[in-house]
């Protein structure tokens, strides 16, 4: 067990590696034998800080009620308590790696407590974030926890403000993204690797 978990831990932090062992896996559970799922996307909450034009959660031509109830929607989120049992399963399971989604999921006050229990149980956690939530603490459990962090931006500063909907929000995410660098300085990490992620859409492909 212990020689599994270091050879997975190896291959998560080489993603090249990482695509190669999930072809493979996958390769295996669709042709040999039906095996648990790699990873898991748990999305944490539906509250968010943005209001993305393509967001599902946002867009009542595409989604209505789901757009319409979002907040009716908010009491049926797990509790903190839940996400753990669930995390205890996952492990359980032989499942390797969880990516924390929403919304917002820095929204969570519980956020840091989760990943820190998602780690704890030896899966690699990763998260989806816009990063304008980043306090100095959340920043050192993320240097602690977390391998891999996914940003969203979605253009340069005018671009990404048409985008997300909210005035500032280009400014705001990188001024996360400072701290969680100077974080990671501080503290001589080099985790969690910062990865930019866009959407691609007609607001923004000319200036991408």
């Amino acid at each position: 067990r212990v020689m599994f978990s270091v050879l997975t831990k190896f291959i998560a932090d080489r993603p090249a590696l990482r695509m190669l062992a999930q072809n493979l896996y996958c390769y295996i559970s669709r042709r040999i034998v039906l095996l648990p799922p790699l990873g898991v996307a748990l999305e944490l909450t539906y509250a968010c800080n943005w209001r993305c034009q393509m967001c599902f959660h946002h867009r009542p031509a595409v989604h209505e009620e789901m757009a319409r109830t979002i907040s009716r929607r908010k009491s049926e989120e797990l509790t903190a308590k839940e996400i753990k049992h669930l995390v205890d399963d996952l492990a359980g399971m032989g499942v390797r790696h969880l990516s924390l989604h929403g919304g917002e999921p820095l929204i969570r006050p519980e956020f840091c407590e989760i990943l820190e229990y998602a780690a704890a149980r030896g899966l690699h956690v990763s998260t989806v974030t816009n990063a304008t939530l980043i306090t100095e603490k959340v920043a050192e459990t993320l240097v602690r926890f977390m391998p891999d962090l996914y940003v969203s931006i979605h253009g340069g500063e005018k671009t990404n403000d048409v985008v997300t909907g909210i005035p500032g929000s280009y400014l705001k995410s990188m001024a996360g993204v400072r701290l969680l660098q100077q974080v990671k300085k501080r503290l001589g990490s080099e985790t969690p690797r910062i990865h930019l992620g866009c959407v691609v859409s007609g607001v923004n492909v000319e200036n991408l």
